[in-house]
């Protein structure tokens, strides 16, 4: 059917987690607390954040890190933990000035 082959040729839309990896990637912080924001889920938003610093984090993006520590500084204990493993992902990558945002 025409349709079938019309859709296979479309772009594929990212997924929230695939958008906000490449925007953390590239050190659009602001487009990243954007689109949290927009995400009505509290618990959802908790675990794209944390997805989206790892990133961040991974890259060397300090900017987006910054960002979205002061934006869940209240996180408590758990998202100090997770804070500190992505710690260890950034000195892994060898991103001094995003291990410094994120001691």
């Amino acid at each position: 059917s025409s349709a079938g082959r019309r859709s296979s040729t479309r772009r594929r839309a990212l997924a929230p987690e695939e958008a906000l990896a490449s925007l953390a990637a590239r050190g659009n912080a602001e487009a990243v607390t954007v689109t949290l924001s927009l995400v009505e889920d509290e618990a959802r938003r908790a675990i794209l954040s944390y997805q989206a610093l790892k990133v961040a984090a991974k890259h060397g993006q300090a900017n987006v890190c910054q960002a979205l520590t002061t934006d869940r500084a209240e996180g408590g204990a758990a998202w100090a933990a997770e804070v500190a493993a992505v710690l260890l992902v950034a000195a892994q990558y060898g991103h001094a000035d995003t291990v410094s945002v994120l001691a």
